[in-house]
């Protein structure tokens, strides 16, 4: 196993509790396998690190090409999830076409959501 995998599924394993199974009737943050050793090193400190979305009803908001967008979401293995209470999605739907930026990102954006609740 590689160095980044050990340290991802180490990571994710003292997180065990947080950990959701997909249903697309709730809303869920939504975190990628980072690729590298530097993403990898960002777990030790940070709770997640990397890619981070948020689907709401099977609908994911996520930034690409530095806007953020709605699109149909497709669950996959390498992606962890946590459940969230907001499930508001005429809320998350104003958020796009928002501009990402060093302190409007991915993960202050979806952080908002999460901690309301």
């Amino acid at each position: 196993m590689a160095p980044t995998h050990f340290i991802y599924f180490y990571v994710l394993a003292a997180l065990k509790n947080e950990k959701a199974i997909y249903d697309n009737r709730y809303s869920f943050l939504v975190y990628k396998r980072p690729k590298g050793f530097w993403g990898c090193i960002g777990l030790l400190f940070l709770k997640y690190f990397g890619h981070r979305s948020m689907v709401i009803q099977g609908r994911e908001f996520v930034f690409k090409n530095g806007v953020l967008i709605e699109r149909e979401f497709f669950p996959q293995k390498e992606l962890t999830f946590e459940k969230i209470d907001f499930n508001n999605l005429s809320e998350a739907r104003d958020l796009v076409g928002q501009k990402w930026s060093l302190r409007h990102n991915c993960i202050t954006v979806f952080s908002k959501f999460n901690d309301r609740y």
